[in-house]
């Protein structure tokens, strides 16, 4: 469900990869640490995901143990508001990042 997100961001990162190659001349040691960073990439992405899991499972498990109806609405807006956080955490990294990049230059 994944493959239409991963692949152009993949895609993106092996055309820049290659880039980098052919101007640096092949570095067999650079190509190394790259094959060595997407293991640690992919790694970290699974374990991510393997907590997203369990905390979804947990999620599932509090909603099967709360009786009442007002508790079950008010659980889903607090998993409603914790994902619009989250987002928003996401997006002002993003900009906060779009800003560091152009100090940098």
């Amino acid at each position: 469900t994944w493959f239409f997100f991963d692949v152009p961001i993949v895609s993106l990162d092996w055309i820049v990869k290659a880039g980098d190659i052919l101007r640096d001349g092949g570095d067999s040691a650079g190509i190394a640490r790259s094959a060595k960073l997407v293991r640690i990439t992919r790694v970290a992405r699974l374990l991510r995901l393997m907590r997203f899991m369990k905390l979804r499972r947990v999620l599932y498990t509090i909603q099967g143990l709360i009786d009442s109806e007002w508790m079950t609405i008010a659980l889903a807006v607090v998993k409603n508001l914790a994902t619009i956080v989250l987002i928003n955490h996401c997006l002002a990294c993003i900009w906060f990042g779009v800003g560091r990049a152009d100090e940098v230059e």
